[in-house]
């Protein structure tokens, strides 16, 4: 954390510290600093920062979804903490990262907001780390030299559609497993 996120998160604390508890935020503001710092002090406000909203993080999601429909506005995918992309992976190093440790690309666990969970999802960018992780999801074990046999096939698939789905990777799986 940087030392000017550490000093915008004492200001806040000193704030309500001498009573200016009403620190306002809104579902699906404009993205500013100020504002994505408040998310993360309500997401993180319990094990690190010593006080407490009162807000229960995990039904972020949820109300996100419920205004949306009574709205009936759609919430953009990219949107911070609530959009259907918040806590997806479509990068060859960025997966690879996060499959080496969530946090370094997800300061807030998806379970905190009442999110789905992460996704890794497959493009012509991603690796063989990311192949071989959902590969395993859908129960599939092979070795390093399978996967790299079986990547060449995945970036064929890859060039010609935006995103390679579960049952491509049940067709992949099988070519490799009757070769």
């Amino acid at each position: 954390m940087t030392s000017d996120w550490r000093q915008l998160i004492r200001l806040q604390a000193l704030l309500q510290e001498h009573g200016k508890s009403n620190a306002r935020s809104m579902v699906w503001g404009k993205e500013r600093a100020i504002r994505r710092l408040k998310k993360w002090m309500i997401i993180k406000q319990h094990a690190d920062l010593g006080f407490a909203t009162g807000i229960k993080t995990q039904s972020l999601n949820p109300m996100s979804r419920l205004v949306s429909e009574i709205m009936r506005m759609h919430v953009q995918p990219n949107k911070a903490i609530v959009g259907s992309n918040a806590f997806s992976h479509s990068s060859g190093i960025h997966q690879d990262g996060f499959l080496k440790d969530a946090q370094t690309y997800e300061i807030i666990n998806p379970d905190e907001v009442g999110a789905d969970g992460s996704k890794i999802v497959l493009t012509a960018r991603s690796g063989r780390s990311a192949l071989a992780h959902r590969l395993r999801i859908l129960g599939y074990d092979f070795t390093r030299n399978e996967i790299d046999i079986l990547y060449i096939e995945f970036l064929r698939l890859a060039d010609t559609k935006k995103e390679v789905g579960e049952e491509d990777l049940h067709e992949l799986a099988k070519i490799s497993v009757n070769a």
